[in-house]
C-alpha cells in the first residue's frame, strides 16, 4: 500500500492534509514518513513566513543611504525590502500589520529553538498560530461586518415595525389574558370566536390572535 501526500495545509497551529491511496505499492511506514515530512516544524515555519511575506510584498523598508558629514542628517532611500520591512506603515491594512507581527514571531520562536527554551517555543507557537489565523481572516473582515450590519439593521427595522420583544411579549399577554376573561364569563364562547372579538378590539387580524395566544379550556 502506498500512500502520498498530495496537500498539506496550516494555519499555525491547525494543520490538515489530503493523501491518495495505492494499495499495490508500498507500505504503512511509508505513509508515517511522508506525513511526518509535512508535520516538520522546519516546514511549517517556513510556510508561514512564505505567507506573510507575500503579505509584505507591497512594502517598502526604509535604507539607510548617506550621512552627511556637516550636519550629519541620516539620509534615507525607500527600496524594496530584501527579506521584510521593519515596519510598515500605520495606515496599512490590519492584514499587513499582522503579517509582520508573524515575522517578528518566527524570529523569536527561532531564536527560542536555537537556545532550546521550551517554555519560550510553546508560548511563541501560541501567538505566531493565532496571529497566522488573524491574518488568514482578515481580507474577510469587511464582509463580516457588512452582514453584522445588515442583521442588525433587519433586526432595527422590526423593532421599529413591530416594536421591541418586551412590548410584543407584553402584547401578547393582553391578549391572552382578555381570551381567557371573554372565554371564563361566557362558557359557551368558543376560542375562535373569542380571538374575532379580540382582534376586533385590538385592530388586528384574528389569525394574529391565535398565532400568539392558546385555548385555556384545551386539556395539556
Amino acid at each position: 500500500m502506498s500512500i502520498k501526500v498530495t496537500e498539506f495545509k496550516d494555519t499555525g497551529i491547525y494543520s490538515s492534509a489530503k493523501i491518495s491511496v495505492d494499495r499495490d505499492k508500498a507500505s504503512q511506514l511509508e505513509y508515517m514518513e511522508e506525513f511526518c515530512k509535512g508535520q516538520n516544524a522546519d516546514n511549517q515555519l517556513a510556510h508561514a513566513e512564505e505567507k506573510a511575506l507575500a503579505v509584505l510584498a507591497p512594502y517598502k523598508s526604509k535604507m539607510m543611504i548617506d550621512i552627511d558629514s556637516k550636519t550629519g542628517e541620516v539620509k534615507y532611500e525607500l527600496r524594496s525590502a530584501t527579506v521584510w520591512p521593519h515596519a510598515v506603515p500605520d495606515d496599512a491594512p490590519m492584514q499587513a500589520q499582522d503579517a509582520h507581527n508573524v515575522m517578528m514571531l518566527l524570529c523569536g520562536l527561532r531564536h527560542q529553538r536555537k537556545s532550546k527554551n521550551v517554555d519560550g517555543c510553546i508560548i511563541d507557537a501560541i501567538r505566531l498560530g493565532r496571529t497566522l489565523e488573524r491574518m488568514g481572516v482578515r481580507p474577510f473582515e469587511e464582509f463580516a461586518m457588512t452582514g453584522r450590519k445588515v442583521k442588525l439593521g433587519g433586526r432595527d427595522g422590526s423593532a421599529r415595525r413591530y416594536g421591541t420583544l418586551e412590548a410584543r411579549q407584553e402584547r401578547r399577554a393582553k391578549y391572552q389574558a382578555e381570551i381567557n376573561r371573554l372565554m371564563n364569563k361566557n362558557k359557551t364562547l368558543s376560542y375562535s370566536a373569542a380571538c374575532k372579538y379580540v382582534a376586533n378590539q385590538f385592530k388586528i387580524s384574528d389569525k394574529t390572535v391565535q398565532r400568539h395566544t392558546s385555548n385555556p379550556r384545551k386539556k395539556s
